[in-house]
């Protein structure tokens, strides 16, 4: 899940990014992301049990006294030798409501096409577009011919297929499990300068996707429920209308249900779990990876990217 963090405007921003940021280091599966443009911080974690983790961190690491409470963090003080040039501040944070990271790769092969002449500028990049397997992630390879792009083109325009994270058409959600390949490409003897390459490398993603089938991707939990057996209809009835998959055994009064459902249906579900088995039930889950949203149509209209 992807948590925006929302810093107050009584306080320098750049310090306290700079303090924020530097936990990625610490640990990897921290995720932040700052877009300077738009100036919004935001982390992409589990759940609140790793907002619990991110508190504790900081306050080990920085020496920040946290207090958590419904959402909202607070700095109360912070160690300015920490990190240089970095004085003493009062920061509160807040957390965002937190959204489902999903991603979006492609059904069918596709070359995409990017042209790039404005005056005195000149590129033109093929690239093939093929999708892999679920957790395949995203595959480079360069099948250009020397004798049709010099070999310095071809390195930048392989720079830039990876130099940034590349945004689907369906939701403008990350693009994975793709095999990226270089195909060909021309350029001009007097015109072309190395940026119009990065130019023309993004518009024949961008092409490529808008000339294919896209798929939307979410991620699930695997799962296990141990609950009574008097109690079981309930959660079952829950999973089917989380298009959950799933298998039940029984072990004398017990109900014992495994399988995999999105983590939109999942990420709040323990509260109702403990209402319905009383305290009695258990539940235990873990991210499981990404596969295909089943209802993609009404979440591409409620995210509604243009």
């Amino acid at each position: 899940m992807s948590y925006q963090i929302q810093l107050p405007d009584n306080i320098e921003k750049s310090k306290a990014i700079q303090q924020i940021l530097s936990i990625n280091k610490e640990d990897p599966s921290l995720q932040f992301e700052y877009n300077q443009q738009l100036e919004i911080l935001s982390v992409k974690i589990m759940g609140e049990i790793q907002l619990d983790t991110l508190q504790n961190l900081i306050l080990e690491r920085y020496g920040f006294l946290i207090s958590y409470d419904e959402g909202r963090i607070s700095y109360l003080e912070t160690i300015s030798q920490k990190v240089e040039g970095v004085g003493h501040f009062h920061l509160d944070v807040e957390f965002g409501t937190g959204k489902i990271v999903y991603k979006e790769t492609i059904k069918n092969p596709v070359v995409g096409v990017g042209h790039y002449e404005p005056l005195r500028h000149y590129a033109e990049v093929h690239v093939l577009l093929e999708p892999l397997e679920r957790g395949s992630g995203l595959v480079f390879e360069n099948n250009c011919q020397r004798n049709t792009l010099p070999i310095n083109f071809q390195n930048l325009v392989m720079t830039h297929l990876q130099e940034i994270q590349h945004r689907g058409v369906l939701t403008g959600s990350p693009i994975t499990d793709m095999k990226l390949t270089l195909v060909t490409g021309k350029a001009h003897l007097k015109h072309t300068e190395g940026g119009d390459f990065r130019e023309a490398t993004y518009r024949a993603i961008r092409q490529g996707l808008k000339r294919t089938k896209s798929v939307l991707i979410e991620p699930y939990y695997q799962f296990e429920m141990i609950v009574d057996t008097d109690v079981s209809s309930k959660v079952i009835y829950d999973l089917d209308t989380f298009h959950g998959d799933y298998q039940i055994s029984y072990e004398n009064t017990l109900t014992i249900i495994k399988g995999k459902a999105p983590v939109r249906y999942l990420m709040n579900y323990q509260k109702d779990f403990l209402s319905i088995t009383k305290g009695n039930g258990k539940f235990f889950y873990q991210l499981d990876g990404y596969y295909e949203c089943l209802d993609q149509e009404q979440i591409v209209q409620e995210i509604n990217y243009n």
